[in-house]
C-alpha cells in the first residue's frame, strides 16, 4: 500500500519508544507528518532519521512534546510549507540540523520552542524572506549567546526591508536576549 499521510498516526502514544521496521518504511509519497508523534513522550526511534520526505509539505508539530526524542533528522524539507513546532518541547533534542534546507518554508514558528537541550548552530540556514518566524527560539535560556547573536543577525538580514514588519514585531527568543 502507498502511504500518503502519517498525520497524527501515533498521536498520544505515550508508551511507544520505537516502531519496529520503521527504517524500511516507504515514506516518499507522504505529504503530511503533522502531529505524527504528538505527545509520544518516550519516543526515540532512530528508524525515522532517514525517512524519505521529498513529498512532505507539512511537518508541523511532528515531535510535539516528544520529551526523549534525540535522533538525527536527515529529512528533505524542499517541499515543506510548514515546519512549525516540529521540535516543540522535544526537551532532549540536540542534534546537528545544519543540513536542513528550509529556504522555501513559509512557517518556521516555534521550531525549537521549549527544546531546552538544543544548542546547535542554525546560522547557516537561509530563511525564506516571507517566512513566519514567531517564537522560533522561545524558551531557549541556555542557548549560547554567540549562537543567538548569529541567528538574530541572519534573521535580520532576511526580514529587514521585506515589508514584513509584523514578523519583526513577533520575533521572540526568550533568555532575556
Amino acid at each position: 500500500p502507498i502511504i500518503n499521510t502519517l498525520q497524527s498516526v501515533f498521536r498520544g502514544c505515550t508508551a511507544i519508544t520505537i516502531i519496529k521496521g520503521s527504517v524500511n518504511w516507504n515514506t516518499s509519497n507522504v505529504v503530511s507528518l503533522s502531529a505524527c508523534f504528538w505527545q509520544c513522550t518516550n519516543f526515540n526511534d532512530i528508524g525515522v532519521s532517514n525517512w524519505n520526505t521529498i513529498s512532505c509539505t507539512n511537518f508541523s508539530y511532528a515531535f510535539y512534546f516528544c520529551s526523549y526524542f534525540n535522533q538525527s533528522l536527515n529529512w528533505n524539507f524542499s517541499s515543506a510549507a510548514s515546519v512549525q513546532g516540529i521540535l516543540f518541547y522535544a526537551i532532549r533534542y540536540n542534534q546537528d540540523v545544519s543540513s536542513w534546507n528550509i529556504s522555501g518554508v513559509g512557517n518556521c514558528s516555534d521550531i525549537f520552542n521549549g527544546a531546552t537541550a538544543f544548542v546547535q548552530p542554525i546560522s547557516m540556514w537561509t530563511f525564506n524572506k516571507n517566512a513566519l518566524l514567531t517564537n522560533l527560539m522561545l524558551n531557549k535560556y541556555n542557548y549560547p549567546p554567540n549562537l543567538m547573536d548569529d541567528v538574530l543577525i541572519k534573521i535580520e538580514s532576511c526580514v529587514v526591508g521585506t515589508g514584513r514588519t509584523q514578523t519583526n514585531k513577533n520575533l521572540q527568543f526568550g533568555g532575556g536576549r
